[in-house]
């Protein structure tokens, strides 16, 4: 009985139910850095759609030196983002520069770059993500 409410709630991923939207997960795009670069530009947009943050992979070191910088490019687009470490601790913020920290971990950081709408009415807009990685032998 318990089961059969569960599945017609549709609160189970795998239900018939389910929304394709619920069990799609937002796929991540790589940035690449240029041999020799220690930062690198990639072009994203945010839609109206909830929960359509815009997602990216970066690998680093524990040692460097990583800043995450957010440059809306469409008038009133206000955003925020956060970088996720390998072991999952969070740390971002609103708008701009949203993280600028010594990393601890090696291994694949997850940026999130979200729509700001306390900032704005602005729901949708373009965006450049800038990544730099300074790495630990440049600090020195």
């Amino acid at each position: 009985m318990l089961a059969a409410l569960i599945l017609s709630a549709g609160l189970l991923p795998h239900a018939p139910g389910a929304s394709a939207a619920r069990r799609a997960a937002p796929r991540a795009e790589r940035i690449r850095f240029t041999r020799g670069a220690i930062s690198a530009q990639v072009r994203g947009q945010l839609t109206r759609d909830k929960g359509a943050d815009a997602l990216y992979l970066v690998g680093a070191k524990a040692g460097d030196h990583m800043i995450v910088n957010v440059i809306p490019l469409s008038d009133g687009l206000a955003t925020g983002g956060e970088v996720t470490s390998p072991s999952g601790k969070q740390d971002g913020q609103h708008g701009g520069v949203i993280f600028n920290a010594d990393l601890t971990e090696t291994g694949d950081y997850t940026v999130r770059v979200t729509r700001n709408l306390m900032g704005t009415e602005r729901a949708d807009g373009l965006f450049i993500l800038e990544v730099v990685i300074a790495p630990a032998y440049l600090k020195d």
